[in-house]
């Protein structure tokens, strides 16, 4: 931990993107992904999984929490911004079992052997990034929400059924909802057939 917040305190002196730095710190921000990991440590998953982060950020809280408690064999970051990953790439530059990818995950055709897909972004994409994957025993972790005052939300859901429904997944092993005040974190984890 001390790693990365010397890390995290050398990103913050360069200036870069500070203001979106420090929302990715949000209470929030850490109450929905430690909901994810704590959520998602209940599942019967392979021991030390494979696992793709699609619309990642800057992988603030769950990259550490995802190490800390599922000690997984690699973790493949996804942003659409080139920037944002390069700032992610100096914040997590201590872990060696990360690689970094810039991709559009609504249009992307590379197909992931993982066995975690995780997006906890997508109110911010038209889909969840379920063809990403060619692992048909993928567990697939979703978060969205019902905030509509974010111009960037253009797919949220107003309940957990109607996120469910989105999602198409055709096994729900976990569906909930984490009330956050203005508004509330919708999860759903599954299975895809193919």
């Amino acid at each position: 931990m001390y790693e990365y917040l010397t890390q995290l305190s050398v990103v913050l002196r360069s200036g870069k993107n500070v203001d979106d730095i420090a929302d990715s710190f949000s209470t929030t921000q850490y109450k929905s992904k430690k909901w994810l990991v704590d959520t998602l440590q209940k599942q019967t998953i392979v021991p030390n999984p494979s696992i793709l982060i699609v619309g990642g950020w800057y992988g603030s809280y769950l990259i550490p929490l995802l190490q800390e408690t599922l000690t997984p064999r690699h973790i493949y970051h996804n942003d659409l911004d080139s920037s944002v990953i390069s700032t992610a790439k100096l914040l997590h530059q201590s872990n060696k079992n990360i690689s970094f990818h810039e991709f559009d995950a609504t249009k992307h055709s590379e197909k992931f052997h993982v066995d975690i897909l995780i997006n906890t972004s997508c109110e911010h994409m038209h889909t969840v990034g379920t063809h990403l994957v060619d692992n048909p025993n993928c567990l697939y972790v979703l978060q969205s929400c019902d905030n509509q005052n974010d111009p960037g939300h253009i797919n949220i859901s107003r309940t957990t059924d109607e996120f469910v429904t989105k999602t198409k997944l055709s096994t729900i092993v976990f569906c909930g909802r984490l009330p956050l005040g203005h508004k509330n974190r919708f999860m759903v984890m599954g299975y895809q057939e193919n």
